[in-house]
This record gives C-alpha cells, structure tokens and sequence, in this order.
C-alpha cells in the first residue's frame, strides 16, 4: 500500500512498528551507556599556546567574519602534528584560521601549516557555554590560529571543491538580488552562511522563538526537495527516477551546506520517503526518525549533548507523536487547529530541551509561530525563484528584483514581528535550568497524554500546564553562596533560603565582556530575574 494520510503516513490507528521498538532500543542504550562511560576529558598540555606545525586533508572551507574583514577558516582531518621537530600524538579534527591575505587550497588537498596551538574553553560556571564540549561534538579537539601555508599537494576533490564554489557563487548571487539587511538572511536560511549575521539579530530571532527559521532544517529540505520531486512528477518523469534525481539533488545541497546536524537528519528521512514511494510502501515518520536517531548516535554518541540535535529530533517528535495525541479524535481538524497543535505540540516537546541549553524560552512563540512558518514556503521559493533568474540570465536581474521584493516583504514582516513580540511584557520565560526531577515528571505526562489517547484535549492540555508550572518551581533549603570563576577578578553570588539573590563584586581584568558570557549566563542558569542587593567592594576593574 502507499499514500500519505494526515497524520504522518499512518495506514491504521494502532501501527506496529518493529522497526521504531528497535531503535529506540538502541537509542535508549546510548543513553545508558554514557551515563556509565562519560566522555573523558581530553587536552595537549604544554603545547596549549605554542606554534606547531600540522599536516592533514583539507575536508572542508568557508569564509567567517573577522575583524579585520573575511578570513579563511580550513577544517582538517590531520596526519602529522609536530611540536619543537618531535610528534605529539593528536585527537580528532582541526580548525585552522588562516592569515588573511592566504590563498585557498582546493578541497581534498594535503596541506602543511604552521600557527598558535589554541584549546577550545571547557565550561568553569554553571550556565557558561562548554566551547570544549560543543566543538569536540562536532568532532574538532582545537583550532590553529594565524596559520600560514607551508605546503600544499596537488590533490583534489572535484565534487566537494565544485560545490564549493557554486555556494560561494550563489553567495555573490545573493548580495546582487538583496539588499544588504536581507542578504545574511538569505545566506543563512538558503546557504547555511551565518557569518553575515550580526549577533543582534540572531538574538532578535532567538527571544521571539523563531531562530530555526534561519536553519537548514525539515522545513527547507521538505520544500526544496519535495517541490523539486513533484515538479519532475509533473513533467511525466516517471516515479523511480524523479526520485533518485530528487534524493540526489538534496544530498549534494546537503554537502554544499556543511551537512549540518538537522540538516543530514531531514535529509536522511526525506531519503527514507522517496524509497516508501518507489517500494510502494507507507512512509511511517516515527520510524523514519527512530532509524535516523540510532544511526547518528551510533556513529557518534556525543550527539546526545548537542543541541541542535535535540531540538531537531524533538520537534519532528512533537510533530509525528506528539500533535495526533493532542487533536481530538472524534473529527478532522481544521486548518488553523492544525497548524495550533503542530506549534503546540512542537513547542511543548522542546520546552525541557530549551530550558536544559538556554535556561529561557519566548512565551509567544506558539503563537508567532502560525504566521512565520506559513510564510517560510513562500520567503524559500521567492527567494529560489530570484536567485536562479539572476543566476541563469545575469540580464534577468532586473526581472528578479519581483520575486526578490516578496521574499524581502517576508523578511522584514518577521523582522517588524520579532521585534514586537520581544518587547512584549513576559515574553521571555527564565524558570532556570531544570533539575532531574522536573524533566522526570515532564516525561512521565508526556507517556500519560501519549498513552490516554480518548483523553479529552482540554484535559491533557490541562496535564501540561500543570507540569510546566511544576519547572518553574524552585527548592531551597538553605543559603547557597557561589563563586564564579571570572579570571583575575571577583564575583560572589548568594542565594538566601527567603528567594532573595545577592551579587558581590562582578569584574575581571583579563575576561572580556565578563558580564555576558559569565555572569549573565550563570543568572539565566539559576532562574535569577532579579537582584535584591548588590555589593560592590571597591572600584577596580576586577570588582
């Protein structure tokens, strides 16, 4: 049988899936062991800040935003690293940040470079971000910075270095249809390039809860792909081959993007689709997404700690599992009740996971979320449409001016939304990070709305905002008083039994920007919106 229903391909109320049980297994058992073998620590010593010289495969390149203008960053997967004419032995990949008048070596070359040996910073606050942790995810164990090329072989991966260059083509496309304030908004929601956007805006976007917006996610792979695929279907290409067009197509923009965690993930289910369709078979999204979870964690456990990994499973979870428990099963929804619940279910799913990583989340954005993601498909396929009229015909520029004043129009409703929301009283919600308890009984009425399916919606709603109450909830038995590490400086925060929050000092003469990247982090962590007292000993930099 094949088709797809409204509630993710399902062909019966009460599915087995073997398939699914199994993975989620596996997932579970990731899960168990980590818990018993945590990651180890891993770190090069003496060598920490001293020039080395490393060998290795240039895999992958792009261009970020220096302060002096674009530097070259290369990813290498590394041979040799030498310090002082003797090996050192070596762990995972490297980052190196080239001089800015380097050349770029060609994808899949050998190279040799020389540069200061830098350790990403391991997390000393609670609420700090853990760069150790995120880059070694990510599968790098330290950067080169400043590096200068000493050699470079003539090898060369044509498809990787043609693609390359195809996305910095599209790049200069982009900066030619837009105007400079949609141009980072174009790079990164069509290109994954985030190195034109300002932190502002990232910010902007992250307090008004649609920063995934500007992700390669689901959303574009199903609108590029899918549309892609139904455009050949229509032309008469027959089902088999538009397929394997279509799940090429999406694998090289895959690998132009940097096949980033939510983008291989959609990627990978979009794949598992077209072969239901050719096989005639149903397409059963939780096992889709079951089957893609047990094999990224399986080659590369570390996932589990990583947030865009979470946030990816969790929100096509909300939406496959979580939103047919919450529509009433009596009737078919309507279009505004379904695009309610798909938000809903989304935002409720992800909630543990924001408040576990970021310690906050924005209140409307259910809400906002019903217009943006609507007009998502719309901003892609306008901006798509000028892109490639610009590209093919450079004479067709001016044509492409139409399609880019639409997607722009969309551009600027987010950005004159988002601003709004932002500012709107108790938008954001700052509960702190949960503790294990909270994230258990979170858990627990997810399985009671999962498995009391005839449970009225009002009911199971009911459920959920009694438990989202419940991780607001704070227990003190006692003061707590925390030193932060700031470097040469002090900050002491206490926390007294009566809900009071006191600051001591908050300076540091050798951290830069202290403020927000330790001590505000560190507040969020512990759900402090407001201090009581603050002491300040005496007027130094580091006070």
């Amino acid at each position: 049988k094949s088709g797809f229903d409204n509630h993710c391909g399902l062909r019966e109320k009460y599915m087995k899936r073997p398939l699914f049980a199994l993975c989620l297994a596996i997932v579970l058992g990731v899960i168990l062991y980590l818990r018993i073998h945590p990651p180890t620590v891993i770190t090069y010593g003496e060598t920490v800040g001293e020039e080395v010289c490393l060998s290795g495969l240039v895999y992958a390149k792009e261009y970020q935003k220096g302060l002096n203008g674009p530097v070259l960053v290369l990813y290498l997967k590394p041979e040799e690293l030498r310090f002082q004419n003797q090996n050192i032995p070596f762990y995972n990949n490297f980052i190196c940040v080239l001089q800015s008048e380097a050349d770029a070596p060609v994808i899949g070359s050998r190279v040799v470079v020389t540069g200061i040996l830098y350790e990403y910073e391991a997390a000393t606050n609670p609420g700090q971000f853990d760069a150790k942790q995120y880059y070694r995810i990510l599968g790098f164990s330290a950067k080169l910075a400043n590096c200068r090329i000493e050699f470079v072989s003539g090898e060369c991966n044509a498809l990787k270095e043609k693609l390359w260059q195809f996305r910095c083509s599209l790049g200069d496309i982009i900066e030619t249809v837009f105007e400079a304030d949609a141009e980072a908004f174009f790079k990164s929601m069509l290109l994954g390039d985030k190195s034109a956007l300002d932190i502002e805006n990232k910010e902007l976007y992250k307090e008004a809860g649609i920063l995934h917006i500007l992700a390669i996610s689901g959303l574009h792979i199903s609108f590029l792909g899918m549309g892609f695929y139904k455009i050949l279907r229509k032309i008469y290409v027959p089902a088999v081959p538009a397929a394997v067009i279509s799940g090429m197509v999406m694998l090289f923009y895959g690998i132009m993007v940097g096949l980033p965690v939510s983008a291989f993930r959609a990627i990978c289910m979009f794949l598992i689709r077209l072969l239901a369709n050719c096989t005639g078979c149903t397409y059963d999204m939780p096992t889709a997404l079951a089957l893609c979870a047990a094999g990224m964690l399986l080659e590369n456990p570390l996932y589990l700690y990583n947030a865009g990994f979470l946030l990816s499973f969790c929100a096509v979870a909300g939406v496959c599992i979580l939103k047919p428990a919450l529509l009433r099963t009596d009737k078919e929804p309507g279009r505004f009740e379904d695009a309610l619940a798909t938000s809903l279910s989304v935002a409720l799913i992800t909630l543990p996971v924001q408040l576990c990583f970021y310690y906050e989340v924005s209140v409307y954005s259910v809400f906002w979320n019903l217009f943006v993601i609507p007009l998502a498909g719309y901003c892609m396929g306008s901006g798509v449409l000028a892109i490639t009229l610009a590209g093919i015909v450079p004479a067709l520029t001016q044509i492409a001016q139409l399609p880019a004043l639409c997607a722009t129009g969309i551009f600027w409703f987010y950005e004159a939304g988002s601003i709004i929301v932002s500012k709107l009283p108790g938008n954001l919600w700052r509960p702190g990070r949960p503790e294990m308890w909270q994230l258990v009984l979170y858990a627990v009425v997810i399985g009671v709305v999962l498995v009391l399916k005839e449970l009225q919606p009002r009911y199971k709603l009911g459920l959920f905002c009694g438990v989202i109450l419940c991780l607001g909830v704070e227990i003190r038995t006692g003061a707590e008083i925390t030193f932060l590490d700031v470097g040469q400086g002090d900050c002491i925060c206490i926390q007294l039994p009566d809900g009071s929050n006191w600051l001591c000092d908050g300076g540091s003469s050798d951290v830069s920007k202290v403020g927000e990247y330790r001590i505000e982090p560190f507040l969020k962590h512990e759900g402090i919106t407001v201090l009581d007292a603050v002491f300040l000993s005496h007027g130094d930099s580091d006070h």
